[in-house]
């Protein structure tokens, strides 16, 4: 089971000059007329004009100057949660272009969502990743193409046991606390008791009692009131999402509360 925990506190070619020769470059011819020495006269005149004219036009793409700066996962990454979503990051030129796409051991394309901003890629499979197995990601940029592979961990396979009756203390100190920003180094080093839940029912939906341990144990800390969670929806076992609960904490001598906390 994965603890990871958000918290809401009320204390997210033109060519050549344009192609176009100028007209005024057109030559006139002029005769002179020439006189005799007797009595005719004669007269010659001839003008010849000459335009040119011609438009020339070309494109040629700039070279790409657009680069990967990070990925997750990692090439060749293990235990990866299946439900983490794969992100690759550019450097450059936004690239509206780019495409992902993530493939699973046999082949077959992973059904999910992608979204891109032309600098961030992020593709969020439905139902999560196939947890314990290989997966592929294949990138196309304006560069060229990126191809690799992770492995996910064995978090999300299917439970083989009714968790109904069963008590499991949750590590607070060693869980992701995904918001407010930061407060896993706070949490890690100050907060050492566990929260401890009780299934009362677990099929479709999830019902359990929660409760605080002792610092250090997992014996309940009887000053602490047990928390009476609403069920959840247990449909996607073994994932589920808790809350939002108000949660009474006790860390450095003090009693506090994180407000609207949820667990996943």
């Amino acid at each position: 089971m994965r603890n990871a925990f958000i918290i809401g506190l009320s204390l997210a070619l033109t060519a050549c000059n344009s192609g176009k020769l100028d007209g005024d470059t057109g030559t006139t011819l002029e005769t002179n007329g020439a006189e005799g020495e007797g009595e005719g006269e004669g007269e010659g005149e001839g003008e010849g004009e000459g335009e040119g004219e011609g438009e020339g036009e070309g494109e040629g793409e700039a070279d790409c100057t657009t680069t990967i700066d990070d990925v997750y996962p990692a090439e060749s990454a293990s235990d990866v949660y299946y439900r983490d979503s794969v992100v690759i990051t550019l450097r450059g030129d936004i690239d509206m272009s780019a495409e992902l796409i993530v493939s699973d051991a046999d082949g077959n394309l992973v059904d999910g969502e992608t979204t891109s901003d032309g600098v961030t890629i992020v593709f969020t499979a439905d139902g999560g990743l196939t947890p314990n197995a290989e997966h592929t990601v294949q990138l196309t940029w304006c560069d060229g193409d990126l191809e690799y592979t992770f492995d996910t961990s064995d978090l999300g396979e299917a439970l083989e046991a009714d968790l109904t009756g069963e008590t499991f203390a949750l590590d607070l100190s060693t869980a992701t606390w995904v918001s407010p920003a930061g407060l896993d180094a706070l949490v890690a080093d100050y907060l050492t008791m566990k929260m401890l839940v009780s299934v009362e029912s677990a099929s479709d939906d999830l019902d359990f009692m929660g409760a605080l341990s002792e610092d250090g144990a997992d014996a309940q800390n009887m000053c602490l009131p047990s928390i009476d969670f609403d069920p959840v929806d247990f449909s996607e076992a073994p994932y589920f999402e808790l809350g939002p609960a108000d949660m009474p904490l006790s860390m450095m001598g003090f009693d506090i509360t994180i407000f609207s906390m949820e667990v996943t």
